[in-house]
C-alpha cells in the first residue's frame, strides 16, 4: 500500500475515450502536447483506488494495457471522486465551465448514493441471516 495519484486524462487522437492513469508525483496538467491531464485526485492507496475505478468503469474498457475507457470525461471524473477511500482532489481542468461542473458533481452524488444503498442492501441481508440464524437455535432447543 503506497499513496499516489490517480488521474484522468483525454487524448487529441482518441476522441471520446478517457484514460486513468497512476503514478507516484503527480503529473504536470500544463504539459503542451496532445495528452491532456484533465483531473489528478491523491489517494493514500492509489493501487486499490485504481482497481476500483477500474471495477466502476469496466464495462466501458476499450484497452487493457493502456487503461483507456470509452465514457466521456464527466464519468471519469465522477467514478474516481466517489470512490470510498480517503482521497483529495489536487486538480481539476479550470477549463470546465459551470455546467460541466454540476454534470461532475450530479453524477458523483449518484454514484455514492448507489454505493450507499447496495451496502445499506448486504448489511440488512446480514442482519437477516443472524436473526434466522438466532431463530434457528432458539427453536432446536424446544
Amino acid at each position: 500500500m503506497h499513496s499516489g495519484y490517480l488521474y484522468v486524462e483525454t487524448h487529441d487522437t482518441h476522441p471520446g475515450l478517457v484514460r486513468l492513469g497512476m503514478s507516484e508525483r503527480a503529473p504536470d496538467p500544463h504539459e503542451p502536447g496532445m495528452r491532456h491531464v484533465r483531473h489528478i485526485t491523491r489517494f493514500n492507496d492509489v493501487e486499490t483506488a485504481m482497481m476500483h475505478a477500474h471495477e466502476l468503469l469496466r464495462r466501458q474498457l476499450q484497452d487493457l494495457d493502456s487503461r483507456l475507457y470509452s465514457c466521456d470525461l464527466f464519468q471519469a471524473v465522477a467514478t474516481v471522486e466517489s470512490l470510498g477511500l480517503k482521497h483529495r482532489r489536487v486538480y481539476l481542468d479550470p477549463n470546465l465551465d459551470e455546467a460541466s461542473l454540476e454534470r461532475i458533481r450530479a453524477l458523483t452524488r449518484e454514484r455514492v448514493r448507489g454505493r450507499r444503498r447496495r451496502a445499506r442492501f448486504f448489511q440488512m441481508i446480514g442482519y437477516l441471516a443472524a436473526l434466522l440464524f438466532l431463530v434457528q437455535i432458539l427453536t432446536s432447543f424446544r
